[in-house]
């Protein structure tokens, strides 16, 4: 097959980093693992020009939404949607007239938080899939678009089989807890919670806390990466933006297989997949994770767990569990099991979301 990915480009650059750029980037190098021909088709925001991935992957970059219409001239049998420019959805219904031997779907990683926002997403939904079916992450999503008639499937974030451990192979906690927190450095992430734990267990024996992440710079264009070690910045590094390197995604594999207990403490889920990408990842690296059951975090993690705080002082008890833990080593090793047995009913390995992409794709070929 050949499959399309439109997006604007800072919605779903390739070589970016990003929740939403690594599911797009899993799904496409899956596909083009199994012989599809995939190309990502962006617009907006730099020149023209076209990288080569593999032979049968590739990134075709448009300074305008006309160019990258034209490109999609070109023929594919799929195209998927990430985001469009409000002023270009209209005309890419029109498009989509013209293309009868091509099924248009529409990529959807999250929930929409309000009424208003629902309304705008159908009609988006309405002007991108043609002939296709809308792929979201959220069951909530599935079950409100299906009542609206839409062909919706409900596709877990992939993650990559070298992410998963076994008890056996996961790292034992011995003389101390090693305690995380990855990914942005902001409030809705949980940071500043994140962080005020870390400072209750500043030179407390039996706990060792870390967290890496980046933050952007209010001071220039660009982003500011920062690694913490028991509560204190060890290194900070400015750079203009941060882009995909698969050295930098092993790192965050090894930091997992390290990594004891998990700290997520979501506000919202404002500019981050629902469910997120990391809490799937943590699971599958066997972490225990202290979470809040924000947007489909109970769905996938489930609720009838400690670990899942779900009102209240979430450093306090936090603070309180990881106390609790460094005492009595079974609270960790009950939570981790109860994680294993949930995972078998959650296919997000990416073999599987990548099979179960393509059998619904295959009923529109």
């Amino acid at each position: 097959m050949r499959i399309a990915i439109l997006a604007l480009r800072r919605s779903c650059d390739y070589l970016q980093i990003g929740g939403a750029e690594s599911v797009v980037r899993r799904l496409a190098s899956g596909l083009a693992e199994r012989g599809h021909t995939v190309h990502y088709v962006l617009y907006g925001d730099g020149a023209s020009e076209t990288l080569t991935v593999n032979e049968y992957m590739s990134i075709c970059y448009c300074k305008t939404f006309n160019e990258a219409l034209s490109v999609l001239r070109g023929g594919y049998d799929h195209v998927l949607t990430m985001y469009l420019q409000v002023r270009d959805r209209l005309r890419y219904a029109q498009f989509q007239l013209s293309k009868r031997g091509t099924a248009f779907h529409k990529v959807a990683l999250g929930t929409p938080a309000s009424l208003k926002e629902w309304g705008a997403f159908i009609t988006e939904v309405s002007c991108t899939t043609r002939s296709g079916r809308v792929f979201t992450t959220s069951p909530v999503t599935k079950r409100v678009l299906s009542c609206f008639g839409a062909k919706a499937v409900l596709l877990l974030p992939p993650v990559p089989k070298d992410y998963f451990q076994t008890a056996m192979e996961k790292h034992a906690a011995t003389d101390a807890l090693n305690v995380m927190f990855l990914g942005r450095l902001a409030p809705e992430k949980g940071w500043k919670e994140a962080c005020a734990t870390f400072q209750r267990f500043r030179n407390v024996d039996g706990v060792h806390t870390c967290a890496f992440g980046y933050a952007h710079s209010a001071h220039e264009d660009g982003v500011v990466v920062e690694e913490w070690h028991d509560g204190v910045c060890v290194s900070q590094q400015r750079k203009t933006r941060l882009l995909y390197d698969p050295q930098g995604e092993e790192r965050i594999r090894e930091i997992l297989r390290r990594t004891d207990v998990l700290l997520l403490p979501y506000q919202s889920m404002s500019g981050t997949i629902d469910p997120p990408l990391l809490l799937l990842e943590g699971m599958a690296a066997g972490c225990g994770i202290i979470t809040r059951p924000a947007g489909q975090v109970g769905y996938v993690y489930g609720t009838d767990t400690p670990f899942v705080i779900k009102d209240g002082d979430y450093v306090g008890q936090a603070t309180g569990l990881i106390e609790s833990m460094r005492k009595d080593p079974t609270i960790l090793a009950a939570e981790k099991r109860r994680i294993h047995d949930r995972m078998r009913d959650l296919p997000f390995e990416s073999s599987h979301v990548i099979e179960q992409f393509v059998r619904a794709i295959e009923k529109d070929s």
